[in-house]
């Protein structure tokens, strides 16, 4: 911790920006964690808060591609510094010291044009799989600088395997010893909407309202950013002083009357003029020697960034394993299921064939026995009617033979 409050200490001084200044302009909008990895972190109170997604949109200035927010701390978190997300918390904001216009990642896929954040530790020099896939988000080129830009998201497909074809657009351009990239080249959005784009100017100011504001009549943008030449001016008030006493007698014996001076006081302002030379060495001396464990600090913090870099591509690469683990296991459980699906289709076949076949047998079954019933009905009746004739004791009627009329004989 002391080594990192050292970091931010050494940084500010150069940017013009102090944490102090982060912690106590963001702190009625979220709360700090203290967090291993990065130290002091933000994380902001909005729900289901995105970074570079949510409420803002692009403008293109003369910076490049430049992130609007509509949060009233916007000026900071999009500007500054790096988001990382963490387990437990979400997105978190690690602050940092110099000024862009947004510090994400770009890309062109299939039509589209995507950025994300980029995470602490990770340089330009990146991959498309460096970045989680859920953290990017795509739309048409002509929707990139649109004030409603959410409407027109694409969100990111679960199957990396379909960003095989990706660009990474690593345009860097440096800007105030700033190194960062601007974004899709202006020229091929002309090209793709076949529209004339007009960069705004960015104005900085260092007062009044913190909020982001776009003002087209002028095509101008204002942003807020804390004044760095008050800040460089105060530090060498600090330091003239210090100077002035060095100097200030010989200038004031310089200007005082020969016949005013004593011969003692004359020995006195050539033996101090004498030993200044040698004060001023001695000084100089000090000085480096003062400035070795700065050297030694910087070295050490120079390793401890290259470090955390190579921890940052570790637990990236570490990342897309994993993802590419819970990618195929989600694979083999989609075809598990859908070898069961068709296994239970089977049996199910299986099952009403069977009953097809019994409900067959059955009705054969049923034939046979009917036409066997209709048989032995057919074959019981003339014996059962001889039987009633053979019996004894049974009076049978006497058959009535009818008689046939006489017909009359001709005559003659």
């Amino acid at each position: 911790m002391l080594m990192l409050a050292g970091s931010y200490e050494a940084k500010s001084q150069n940017a013009g920006i102090s944490f102090n200044t982060f912690y106590d302009e963001l702190s009625p909008y979220g709360r700090w964690v203290n967090y291993p990895d990065y130290g002091q972190v933000w994380i902001s109170n909005e729900n289901g808060f995105e970074p570079y997604s949510t409420n803002g949109h692009w403008d293109y200035t003369n910076y490049g591609w430049m992130w609007v927010s509509d949060y009233n701390w916007g000026w900071a978190p999009f500007h500054y510094g790096r988001w990382a997300y963490l387990n437990n918390y979400g997105w978190a904001w690690v602050p940092g010291y110099e000024w862009a216009p947004a510090w994400v990642g770009w890309c062109n896929y299939d039509g589209y044009y995507g950025w994300a954040p980029l995470s602490p530790g990770l340089g330009f020099n990146y991959s498309f799989g460096s970045i989680p896939v859920n953290y990017w988000r795509f739309v048409r080129p002509q929707y990139i600088n649109d004030p409603y830009v959410y409407r027109h998201y694409q969100r990111p497909v679960q199957n990396v395997n379909q960003y095989n074809n990706v660009t990474v657009i690593n345009n860097t351009v440096i800007n105030n010893n700033v190194t960062y990239v601007p974004g899709p080249p202006q020229q091929d959005i002309e090209r793709v909407t076949n529209k004339k784009i007009e960069p705004k100017q960015v104005a900085f100011n260092d007062n009044g309202t913190k909020k982001t504001e776009v003002l087209n009549n002028k095509k101008e943008i204002r942003v807020f950013r804390p004044d760095e030449k008050a800040n460089i001016t105060a530090t060498q008030n600090t330091i003239q002083p210090k100077q002035q006493q060095v100097v200030k007698p010989a200038v004031e014996n310089d200007n005082q009357p020969q016949a005013s001076q004593t011969s003692a006081q004359q020995k006195q302002e050539l033996i101090k003029q004498k030993q200044a030379p040698q004060n001023q060495v001695n000084a100089d001396n000090n000085n480096r020697k003062q400035q070795v464990p700065q050297t030694q600090i910087r070295e050490i913090k120079k390793q401890q960034v290259q470090q955390d870099e190579i921890n940052a591509q570790q637990q990236n690469q570490a990342a897309i394993k994993q993802q590419e683990i819970i990618r195929r296991q989600q694979q083999q459980e989609v075809v598990r299921q859908q070898e069961a699906v068709r296994q239970q289709q089977q049996n199910e076949a299986r099952q009403q064939d069977l009953i097809r076949r019994q409900q067959e047998q059955n009705r054969q079954q049923n034939e046979v026995r009917q036409q066997n019933q209709i048989r032995q009905q057919r074959t019981q009746q003339p014996q059962m009617k001889q039987q009633q004739w053979n019996q004894p004791g049974i009076q049978r009627e006497p058959v009535q033979v009818p008689q046939r009329p006489v017909k009359p004989t001709r005559k003659g």
